[in-house]
């Protein structure tokens, strides 16, 4: 699959592109805030979700406004209608090709549950709160602050393949997740590719979303039949939901 040539990316900006040193120090700063006021805050989910607004939803765009660059540098634009498509086969298959590979990551790690023990505290005891703020707020959020702030910052620079190389390492070092860190690298070069592909962050926040709100509602048994169906040909499930992936992704990258 070709990447998008150091032309057409360049094409994202209104005159020169940012410097990589400027959308690293500013993704830093959104990052470092957000670390800031989750800390001091206690850590609950509103907490966490006002922190993640504020922090890589807010930061981003401050700076983008302090240095006068336009809000098309995040990616702030409609998407073509293609990339959403896309996006959405993207967002509801995803979260199973992470499960399976998080599966043998979590046994030869020796995790038995600790790294998600909290969130499934959550899940429990807060599901409709839980499933609607961990869906909406890193769906918005991480992907203005890694999709949009960094890769996109980054590709006219240093091009699309390294742009979205770093902002799915950012992507993953931010969850703090040995076990989850090789399936939320993928998701992030999946994302990075939609995004880049089509200049918009958009289309990643819908699949980032989508991804959340069906596996933390499996989570909290609210798709049963789903997971009913999953069990009874698990391998045949993944067969699928890499198809499904596979061809959202090749939708998002056409362009009309």
């Amino acid at each position: 699959m070709a990447s998008p040539d150091q032309k057409r990316t360049s094409t994202l900006y209104h005159g020169d592109p940012p410097l990589a040193v400027d959308v690293a120090l500013a993704f830093v700063f959104a990052v470092a805030t957000f670390l800031s006021i989750a800390m001091a805050t206690g850590g609950s989910l509103p907490a966490v979700a006002a922190a993640q607004l504020i922090g890589l939803g807010a930061m981003p765009i401050l700076t983008t406004r302090v240095r006068r660059r336009p809000l098309a540098d995040l990616g702030l634009i409609v998407p073509p209608t293609r990339a959403i498509a896309g996006a959405a086969l993207i967002g509801v298959a995803i979260w199973y090709v992470d499960l399976r590979l998080v599966a043998p990551l979590s046994r030869w790690l020796g995790d038995h549950g600790e790294s998600t023990r909290e969130l499934s505290t959550l899940v429990t005891t807060t599901p409709i709160a839980t499933i609607v703020v961990l869906s909406v707020v890193p769906g918005l959020c991480e992907e203005l602050a890694c999709r949009g702030l960094l890769g996109l910052g980054l590709a006219a620079r240093l091009g699309a393949p390294l742009a979205i190389a770093i902002s799915a390492a950012a992507f993953a070092a931010l969850h703090v997740s040995l076990v989850r860190a090789a399936p939320t690298f993928l998701l992030g070069v999946i994302l990075g590719i939609v995004t880049i592909r089509s200049r918009s962050v958009v289309p990643a926040m819908l699949a980032h979303a989508l991804n959340n709100l069906i596996a933390l509602s499996l989570a909290a048994g609210y798709l049963r039949p789903l997971w009913t169906a999953i069990e009874a040909g698990p391998d045949v499930a993944l067969g699928v939901a890499i198809g499904l992936v596979t061809v959202g992704i090749g939708i998002a990258w056409r362009r009309s």
